[in-house]
């Protein structure tokens, strides 16, 4: 930024323009040298494509106009109960949590406004500030995580280059011009220093952060494996692993470093997971979700997809016991060392699933899942349950889902799929997969619902084209007459994805 700024002062007259021009050179210099250092990355990321559309949906990521008042644990006051009580239902997550201003900020500006308005540059700044918070909020307005009415980010949303914007984050420039008007009221106020003294302590002491260190850092346990370099004597350089915890929920990357990068990982953590390991259905198993059809098969695929020679798992690791009937399906050695479990995988042991593509291992699972929760829903309609009760829940708590299957109810917990009843009693079905992931389904049903939405609430037709690359929602509606035939289809004519064995069916 501060090249281009210097470019702009070059049409100035005065001796600093001649000083300046002399930067011409070197910075163009620096622009070539470091598209040639960035020329790999630049490759990859044209040569293949990306997905379309934006990676997190904006709704889920924007300012709260309740958060603007109260904050999350991140501020100092913001973990009273009443206050958590409050944020927890705010959209996104505490990673992105900056709409809080305050009351002492926002009756700053205010004084501000009046102070400064007949100035342009009170103008512009009051203007700019407002400006930013209606971007924060997103294309909606969210009052207490309830979404109203929309907002113009709406609109600007579906922009080139800024889709992938979260609005949330528009707030470090809103706080940027805060503190603009603060310097400039208190350089210029003629208020007393005590006044202004006053002032600056009540603004910062608003906005002072959680002073519990507890909530800013957590112990960072190494197992021994990895401590005492057991690693080396048990593992080849350069061999490919599968951490248990998965991704974010442990300390692989850690693990990783630790061992000066010797091995590598099926499952590390840079912020976001590649498609192809996001797409394949054993992923959110391992984050905890226990409604995987076949979960023994769907590792075997994974970790003959990825190339694992080795599964390396902390079993203090609080949901290891959900995913051991998975691993001790694998029928391999298991070594205890170093507090860590070692599963060795023998070359080739895995071959034929090696043959699958991830979009057949996906379109599987989600078939088998689908299955499920059609024919649940069907039964708990045939049992004259009310249709506007239905929800994931409710089929867990009639007993109407596989023993296995545990319903999240945290906030955050992430969920494959949901169902439901509308107004007029029809039933919803929303399954999340890739567009390849879908199509089976898609396929199958495509004139036999009311509707069916791809990527929600996109109408889909068997002509529409879908984003590659990404996990989008199906929406399926059936009225009950379409559920029941459906669930009886099941019944009399089972689908491949129930008749035959994980590695004998075509699944596209």
């Amino acid at each position: 930024m501060d090249s281009h700024c210097s470019l702009v002062l070059i049409f100035f007259d005065g001796d600093v323009r001649i000083r300046l021009r002399h930067l011409i050179v070197p910075i163009v210099r620096g622009y070539v040298i470091s598209a040639a250092i960035l020329s790999p990355y630049f490759y990859y990321l044209l040569a293949f494509g990306h997905p379309g559309g934006p990676i997190w949906p904006p709704s889920y990521f924007c300012a709260d106009l309740i958060g603007f008042l109260v904050p999350r644990q991140t501020i100092w006051w913001g973990s009273a109960d009443f206050a958590t009580a409050i944020s927890r239902r705010f959209a996104g997550d505490i990673m992105e949590n900056g709409d809080y201003l305050g009351i002492a900020l926002i009756v700053f500006v205010e004084v501000f406004r009046r102070v400064y308005w007949p100035k342009p540059a009170g103008k512009f700044l009051t203007i700019l500030f407002l400006a930013i918070i209606v971007a924060a909020m997103g294309p909606t307005l969210h009052t207490a995580g309830v979404p109203g009415f929309p907002m113009p980010w709406a609109i600007l949303q579906h922009l080139p280059l800024i889709e992938n914007i979260l609005p949330v984050r528009f707030m470090m420039y809103a706080f940027l011009v805060v503190a603009v008007m603060v310097a400039m009221w208190f350089a210029a106020a003629a208020s007393s220093l005590q006044t202004k003294f006053v002032a600056a302590a009540i603004i910062v002491v608003s906005i002072a952060p959680n002073p519990h260190a507890s909530f800013w850092v957590s112990s960072l346990d190494l197992p021994a494996f990895f401590g005492n370099r057991t690693y080396a004597t048990e593992l080849q350089p350069r061999e490919i692993i599968l951490p248990l915890p998965w991704a974010q929920k442990g300390n692989s990357i850690y693990w990783q470093l630790k061992s000066d990068m010797y091995f590598r990982l099926a499952g590390g953590w840079t912020g976001i997971a590649p498609f192809e390991f996001d797409r394949m259905p054993i992923v959110n198993y391992f984050y905890g979700e226990t409604d995987l059809p076949e979960p023994g098969d769907q590792l075997k695929a994974y970790l003959a997809r990825f190339g694992v020679t080795a599964i390396v798992a902390d079993p203090s690791y609080g949901g290891f016991r959900a995913i051991q009937p998975a691993l001790e399906s694998l029928g391999v050695t298991t070594e205890q060392s170093g507090g860590i479990l070692l599963y060795k995988i023998p070359p080739g042991k895995f071959a034929p699933y090696a043959k699958l593509t991830g979009a057949e291992v996906e379109a599987r699972a989600l078939a088998l899942r689908f299955d499920t929760i059609l024919a649940a829903a069907a039964n708990y309609i045939a049992d004259g349950n009310d249709p506007l009760k239905l929800s994931a829940l409710e089929l867990k708590r009639l007993n109407l889902l596989p023993p296995q299957w545990q319903i999240a109810t945290a906030p955050a917990s992430p969920n494959d799929w949901s169902t439901g009843a509308l107004a007029d009693n029809r039933i919803g079905i929303v399954l999340l997969g890739s567009a390849d992931g879908v199509k089976p389904i898609l396929n199958r049903y495509f004139g036999k619902a009311d509707e069916l939405d791809y990527p929600a609430p996109s109408r889909w037709n068997p002509q529409s084209s879908s984003s590659a690359g990404r996990m989008d929602k199906l929406l399926m509606i059936l009225d009950r007459a379409q559920l029941e035939s459906a669930a009886a289809q099941l019944k009399s004519s089972p689908p491949p994805e129930m008749t035959t064995p994980f590695l004998g069916a075509d699944y596209r």
